[in-house]
């Protein structure tokens, strides 16, 4: 009888054992050893999990498999695994592990996919990361459908066809040269359609999920984003962040002005700070970002009574609304007026997702650097608006992006043609701008 419960217990314990498989191990841009671990039946994909998080703690290894199907609930089961890790012998990597967003190995890192053929095996650790930022990458109905309800209206309107050229420029930062950091901010009264410029260019990455985050499309809030700028960087190196609304950073006008120039300038940083807690060396990101605001960024620091300098206003440059009457429109493209054309290019975010974003990515990782071309109209003669050093940072920011190779893709992708090229405001204008099509806005040829 003992030995009938011994032989029992001797069979259910290579049972559980064999559930889980180490299915190889890899490292990291810094050479950290990471393992990948997976449960047999289980379609679920676990992280791989590096050598330092063992030794710390490997409780997030025994929960992340326990939620694959694994049943780890007594210590004896536990250190079995980790008895076989101890004696497991060092192998040759056969993955390698990415822990941000963007390229790496000749291929395009989303939350959700990767897009390209990586020359080794990527495997994603972005545990650290936001996870509601990480979800909101995600697409959904077909670019045609993207290109019908918001790609083509947006045409012969500046800020808007502006927008969505900004969206796509961070996956072509790693192959030019010049500033690839900043912000651009389009700022007018409240209620003229500014929001919508940050939903269009959000459409080329996603949307958030969760209820209440949802209705912000692609956006984060200053406010929240003052607390985590590296994280929320990291969340969107090589894409573009979106932070919707200077009037969400504080509860007064100082405040405001205060979180406003502190993200900025962390935005502008690149790279997380150096600290004795950190494990790995400070990792970088490479992004820009579109705010949008009642108030001009000069505005808000006299509101507040914050200083605001060169070095600020190179690092944000504004863009004003049209002054035409048609909030932030030039053309309405048959629409009776520019509120009901807001409605109806608003409307379908929340059913018309990405469609340009794996798109661009793939055809971009096929091409080659190239040389930096002049800036287009918009950054280069509309920087007038500033002065000195400003000027010329904001100048040189938009350059490398408006590369005509480059430029063709986006106006592909978009169905856009040169002639719906606009004639730009300038950056830090401090009044609204008039903005005149080149050519009369053509109807849709089919509107639902």
């Amino acid at each position: 009888m003992s030995e009938n419960k011994s032989s029992s217990k001797k069979s259910k314990t290579p049972v559980a054992k064999s559930r889980v498989v180490i299915e190889g191990e890899g490292r990291d841009e810094w050479g950290n050893r990471y393992f990948k671990f997976s449960v047999v039946g289980s379609d679920h994909d676990i992280p791989p999990i590096s050598v330092e998080q063992l030794l710390n703690d490997p409780k997030p290894l025994f929960t992340a498999l326990g939620n694959a199907g694994w049943n780890a609930f007594i210590p004896k089961v536990r250190n079995q695994l980790l008895g076989k890790l101890q004696k497991r012998k060092p192998k040759a990597s056969s993955f390698e592990v990415v822990t941000r967003l963007g390229w790496n190995s000749g291929a395009f890192v989303l939350a959700d996919k990767v897009v390209g053929h990586p020359k080794k095996r990527l495997e994603k650790a972005l545990g650290d990361l936001d996870q509601a930022m990480l979800q909101k990458y995600r697409a959904k109905g077909t670019l045609k459908q993207w290109q019908e309800k918001i790609a083509v209206p947006c045409s012969g309107n500046s800020r808007l066809m502006f927008a969505v050229s900004l969206a796509f420029t961070g996956p072509i930062l790693p192959f030019v040269r010049g500033p690839r950091a900043g912000g651009f901010q389009i700022w007018g009264p409240a209620e003229t359609g500014k929001t919508t410029a940050a939903m269009v260019a959000g459409s080329v990455w996603g949307c958030h999920r969760r209820e209440g985050r949802r209705e912000k499309g692609f956006a984060e809030s200053w406010n929240s984003t003052k607390n985590k700028i590296e994280v929320t960087a990291l969340a969107h190196n090589h894409t573009l962040l979106i932070l919707d609304e200077t009037k969400g950073a504080g509860g007064s006008d100082r405040q405001r002005a205060e979180v406003v120039t502190l993200v900025v300038f962390g935005l502008a940083e690149c790279t997380e700070k150096e600290r004795l807690t950190n494990a790995t060396p400070a990792r970088s990101w490479r992004c820009y970002f579109l705010s949008t605001s009642n108030l001009s960024l000069a505005q808000l620091g006299r509101r507040g009574k914050v200083a605001i300098d060169e070095a600020h206003l190179g690092r944000l440059a504004d863009i004003p609304l049209p002054s035409n009457g048609r909030g932030i429109y030039e053309k309405l493209h048959g629409f009776a007026d520019w509120r009901t054309s807001f409605r109806c290019l608003a409307a379908p975010q929340p059913q018309v997702l990405r469609h340009g974003r794996q798109e661009i990515c793939a055809k971009i990782g096929r091409q080659e650097t190239c040389r930096p071309a002049k800036a287009p109209e918009l950054l280069e003669g509309g920087a007038r608006g500033l002065s000195g050093g400003a000027s010329v940072r904001a100048a040189a920011r938009g350059s490398a992006p408006s590369q005509p190779k480059y430029r063709s893709l986006r106006y592909d992708l978009c169905c856009w043609q040169p002639r719906d090229q606009v004639r730009h405001p300038p950056l830090g204008s401090q009044k609204p701008v008039a903005c005149h099509s080149k050519l009369p806005a053509r109807r849709l040829a089919s509107r639902e």
